[in-house]
């Protein structure tokens, strides 16, 4: 039987803390640049809900590793724990979904931007169902709460769900992107967007493999700081766009990657008068060829 070893609580402390701390930074970036840029969309929402869960999954943490901390609150730091990390990862999901939604324009002849709306709220079923079920198996068994270090036992019912749903999400995550940049009609800046998408959800995969092998394993802090990993890079890879495509603006000055989404009802149209030569949406709220083209394909 293999024994794992069980890292010290300065160790999670440390390593929970950075992974966690990057996680936030990017996002304050991201939506730093995105209100700036008058770009805030749904997908930036997704991101602040991540934001919020992965600050609670910080604090629960800390809490947790105080070796003065009370039964009470080590239970109660213990659901947060749970349900932090599953509404982390999710939130953190349902951004990267809806960043694809974004550059995926109106076209009365495709059926694309349906059927990842359709993804996303499969993802939301995934989401709540863990929740669910997490709290079925800790809520109705509480022998836990005896222990000297509170700490549930999921089971493997759980972790099969949890496998089973993030393989699926990452899978989802990984291949719209290569469908999409494959429709003539996305324009040639959202396809760069669509291959940083891609290229990130590989991160998500890698950590959601390590923590699917700790979490089939035996249960301890090992796995604890694996899902704190899978957390925060879930988190990264939703913020991944946005920080390259801010680089891409730096490197090259008149040239702009990122998007003014195709859902207008719920965006913020920039002032600015410069605008991208590609075909993108403009900056100033102007329509361009390609939107122009895509308006007549929507009113016929």
């Amino acid at each position: 039987m293999v024994v794992w070893a069980q890292p010290t609580n300065t160790t999670k402390r440390i390593v929970t803390t950075t992974l966690l701390g990057i996680a936030m930074l990017t996002t304050l970036f991201r939506l730093r640049t995105r209100i700036r840029t008058r770009r805030f969309w749904l997908d930036d929402v997704w991101a602040i809900v991540a934001l919020i869960f992965s600050i609670m999954l910080l604090v629960s943490m800390w809490l947790r590793t105080i070796p003065s901390s009370s039964k009470h609150t080590l239970i109660v730091t213990y659901w947060i724990l749970s349900f932090g990390f599953t509404s982390t990862l999710w939130a953190s999901r349902m951004s990267v979904i809806f960043s694809v939604v974004r550059v995926i324009p109106h076209d009365s002849r495709s059926k694309l931007r349906k059927i990842t709306n359709c993804f996303a709220a499969i993802f939301a079923v995934f989401w709540i169902g863990l929740m669910i079920q997490v709290a079925s198996v800790c809520g109705l068994d509480k022998s836990w709460y005896k222990l000297a270090k509170p700490q549930c036992h999921l089971g493997d019912g759980v972790a099969a769900f949890e496998l089973t749903s993030d393989i699926f999400a990452d899978v989802t995550l990984a291949i719209l992107p290569i469908v999409l940049t494959r429709n003539s009609l996305v324009p040639s800046a959202q396809r760069k967007m669509l291959y940083v998408i891609f290229a990130a959800s590989l991160l998500t995969t890698i950590a959601s493999i390590v923590h699917a092998i700790l979490l089939l394993g035996p249960s301890g802090s090992l796995e604890g700081i694996a899902a704190h990993a899978e957390a925060a890079t879930a988190l990264i890879v939703a913020n991944a766009g946005v920080l390259v495509t801010s680089v891409y603006r730096v490197v090259h000055k008149n040239d702009d990657i990122d998007t003014m989404p195709y859902t207008y009802n719920y965006s913020i149209h920039t002032t600015s008068k410069a605008a991208p030569s590609d075909g993108s949406a403009s900056l100033d709220g102007t329509e361009t060829d390609d939107e122009k083209s895509i308006g007549k394909i929507d009113r016929e």
